[in-house]
């Protein structure tokens, strides 16, 4: 039996504006910056810390990218 799964860290757009970062089925937020690119750096890095999935969305919600860190913090493929 395997190690079970981490919630995945989101960066999406947030509510007051600018984006944030929440765990899969949280409405709390981790993290939050003016820019996209700040969010994406501080969703990474909470994913790697915790190895888990990060997931990207544009404004819309789509899905732009995804990325998993094992329990290392390395990119898994």
């Amino acid at each position: 039996m395997g190690e079970p799964e981490r919630a995945s860290i989101w960066t999406v757009p947030h509510p007051q504006g600018g984006w944030g970062n929440r765990r899969e089925g949280s409405n709390r937020y981790l993290s939050r910056a003016h820019r996209k690119d700040v969010a994406e750096r501080m969703g990474r890095q909470a994913a790697k810390l915790e190895g888990a999935e990060h997931v990207i969305t544009r404004r819309d919600g789509s899905v732009v990218e995804r990325l998993r860190y094992d329990e290392d913090g390395r990119l898994v493929h």
